[in-house]
């Protein structure tokens, strides 16, 4: 028997959520269709990535498995009732507010941030192999990576074609090698049973826009960047989509409005004040962390910047001036969505730790 295509669990996820919106009184057939309106919950909340990709799965539920929503019960329009005179009390309205001792409630899950990497042809790949052996030896839950582990300099647009800084770039396939002996380097350490995320950074998306200015040459460079990553484990996330997980909000680098990226010298204040929920984010190679209270009794985010998975010390050739760089990983802590703990490790720790 072939294996399914879709897990009974996850289809039975699916059908729950249709079946919770017939409850509430959309049609099965609509409008208002209760298919379309669970897809676009399930859209909302992460579920799925695409409204198509649930209706996909709810239609697969019940070619694989036979199962599928069940229409309301039919009202009986004769039902009489019996009509009970009592006199009206004072409706007490109570509600339920958090106050300075309500402490969150739920499991506490730990996350270990690997932020920028930038493998590249020639670079140590000590900070990976680092952080490989304390995801041994502490077994966080799951490691999420925030992109950049790639620099992908061969799919730079910056250095003018034929300028002497054009011609020192590696080749694609130099630098896809590089990245394969980093993952590699970083999955003999990891032990296999902790589930690996990566929200992939500007620099893996130079595949995409390489790919689309010429796609002859390299239009295939982003599957094989992708399939790369799958090779070990890695689940890839799309640059500037947010990754969620146990309810802090995962990106390379939040983007606004206008699909540009939150920058700055305190840029973190601007994505704490715009922010409503927790966020982990990387790019600008700086570690912070910082709560920020919103309105409410205790009411709060956190935010965190991973900073910079590179060798101590070493920086970027683009950087010209200060740049407050820091090099490690961090420990993060959540429950209920809030980040309560981030232990920020330098480089320098781990390698006094684990050894070069």
């Amino acid at each position: 028997m072939p294996t399914p295509r879709l897990s009974r669990d996850l289809a039975e996820a699916t059908v729950k959520l249709v079946q919770q919106h017939v409850d509430a009184g959309y049609i099965l057939g609509g409008p208002p269709s209760a298919i379309e309106a669970a897809a676009k919950a399930a859209l909302k909340s992460g579920f799925v990535k695409t409204t198509r990709a649930f209706t996909t799965r709810y239609r697969t539920a019940g070619e694989t498995y036979g199962l599928a929503a069940r229409p309301p019960e039919p009202k009986d329009q004769f039902t009489t009732y019996e009509a009970i005179h009592a006199p009206l009390s004072k409706p007490r309205v109570r509600v339920q507010a958090l106050t300075q001792s309500t402490p969150p409630e739920g499991p506490i899950v730990r996350v270990l941030g690997i932020g920028d990497v930038h493998c590249k042809p020639g670079r140590t790949h000590e900070p990976v192999i680092l952080a490989g052996r304390h995801a041994a030896a502490t077994k966080p839950d799951r490691v999420i990576a925030i992109g950049d582990w790639a620099s992908l300099d061969s799919c730079s647009f910056h250095p003018a074609k034929g300028s002497a800084k054009d011609s020192e770039r590696p080749a694609f396939h130099e630098e896809l090698a590089a990245l394969e002996d980093s993952l590699d380097a970083f999955g003999r350490e990891c032990p296999e049973d902790i589930p690996l995320d990566i929200t992939l950074g500007n620099h893996e998306h130079r595949a995409w826009r390489m790919a689309n200015a010429d796609p002859r040459v390299a239009g295939d460079f982003p599957l094989r960047l992708e399939q790369a990553f799958a090779r070990y484990r890695w689940k890839t996330h799309e640059y500037g989509k947010w990754l969620y997980r146990h309810g802090v909000g995962f990106v390379h680098v939040p983007l606004n409005a206008m699909g540009r990226e939150y920058g700055g010298r305190h840029s973190e204040n601007t994505i704490g004040n715009d922010a409503t929920h927790s966020v982990v984010w990387g790019h600008d190679h700086r570690h912070r962390f910082k709560t920020v209270p919103k309105l409410g009794p205790n009411n709060r985010i956190s935010i965190c910047n991973l900073g910079t998975c590179m060798p101590w010390g070493e920086v970027e050739d683009y950087n010209v001036g200060t740049t407050g760089w820091t090099y490690g990983i961090c420990d993060l802590s959540i429950q209920s969505g809030i980040i309560i703990a981030c232990r920020f490790y330098d480089m320098l720790e781990l390698r006094q730790m684990y050894g070069g």
